[in-house]
């Protein structure tokens, strides 16, 4: 099971995360706020961190790439 959340940075996006990875999710955790990157290195190498602009397409198509390549 993998997903991408966005908004990672803070409790709406931090909060699912965290119970995502606990049930065995592999996640791409997106933000534009630098903060989130700590929340994907306290989750291990189950997740990882990019930027995400929510509102830029290929900013969307970066992070679906980033976690095709990191997860397969």
């Amino acid at each position: 099971m993998g997903g991408l959340s966005s908004g990672a940075a803070r409790g709406r996006g931090a909060g699912p995360a965290r119970l995502m990875v606990a049930e065995g999710a592999r996640l791409v955790l997106g933000d534009i706020r630098p903060e989130f990157k700590s929340v994907a290195e306290v989750l291990g190498d189950q997740a990882i961190s990019v930027t995400l602009d929510g509102t830029d397409e290929q900013s969307w198509r970066d992070a679906v790439a980033a976690g095709e390549s990191a997860f397969g």
